[in-house]
């Protein structure tokens, strides 16, 4: 090989490796920093720990939070989708009981009224609030084997129905 060639030839590595070098860069720290945030968001969400995954959120008064309705301020919103140990009894007891009644008797079948009349009673602050109506019944698809079937169920009969 001739002095030429191989000056060639290395000039040509040295230039693939830096410009890969420069295009490969490594991900920001504010970059990273955002994907860790929303990596542990998302595991807070799925652990259904909303005080948690709140944490990511400025706690001020004066945040704005934009759903159906328009609402202002960290502890507003904790408390406005926070459920009590009580809460969750009663939600998941209101779901087995809609499993069952799914499953019976047509005369017996739960109706989208029945259903949101009794959510409004375990969450009554979320009474006829449509996101988290659907935001519940859109969930069940995701939660365990029976409740996939209530989801089903659902959605042949079209809830979410705003009559």
């Amino acid at each position: 090989m001739t002095v030429r060639r191989f000056a060639i030839t290395l000039a040509l590595l040295l230039s693939f490796h830096l410009s890969t070098t420069v295009f490969a860069q490594r991900p920001s720290s504010d970059e990273t920093a955002i994907r860790a945030t929303f990596d542990k968001q998302a595991a807070d969400w799925n652990r259904g720990d909303l005080t948690e995954f709140a944490t990511a959120y400025k706690n001020s008064p004066d945040i704005l939070f934009i759903g159906s309705k328009i609402s202002r301020g960290y502890a507003q919103m904790l408390e406005r989708y926070g459920a009590t140990t009580t809460q969750e009894q009663a939600f998941y007891k209101l779901l087995d009981e809609l499993v069952t009644r799914s499953k019976g008797r047509e005369q017996e079948q739960p109706t989208f009224g029945y259903f949101t009349m009794q959510l409004a009673q375990v969450f009554p602050a979320l009474k006829n609030d449509r996101d988290f109506i659907a935001t519940v019944i859109d969930t069940l698809k995701i939660e365990r084997p029976v409740y996939q079937e209530l989801h089903t169920y659902m959605i042949a009969h079209g809830w979410p129905a705003w009559g």
